[in-house]
């Protein structure tokens, strides 16, 4: 008989996850996908990390986070131009991680807007 014991269960639910986060990023970012090739898979496993290391746990919040390094890019949490990003990840008087992602893909959206100067034109 085989077992499956809890590390390598989380292990598979982490690796289905993170295979159907990138089949919706794909989808999104058609083109971001094709320029990263093989580091495509890479870029949304190491998402999901620093999704994590900001306190995300709930899938659909870890998703939006690596939506976000999409969207946005990589490390934008840490970049000055973004400086709300970093501001809204550390305010100590948001009460739930979930409160803090619908804030901070509100205002990334908002600053997505194409009036806003930050989308690229074809988007």
């Amino acid at each position: 008989m085989l077992t499956i014991g809890a590390k390598q269960l989380a292990a598979i639910e982490d690796a289905v996850f993170q295979e159907r986060l990138g089949r919706v990023l794909g989808k999104h970012f058609p083109e971001r996908k094709t320029a990263l090739g093989a580091n495509f898979s890479r870029m949304v496993a190491a998402g999901i990390e620093r999704a994590r290391g900001h306190g995300f746990e709930a899938p659909e919040d870890i998703s939006k986070y690596v939506m976000l390094e999409f969207a946005l890019h990589p490390g934008f949490d840490q970049d000055p131009s973004l400086a709300w990003a970093a501001e809204l990840l550390a305010a100590p008087d948001i009460p739930t991680p979930a409160m803090r992602m619908q804030l901070l893909f509100d205002r990334a959206l908002d600053s997505l807007r194409p009036d806003a100067g930050l989308m690229p034109s074809d988007v």
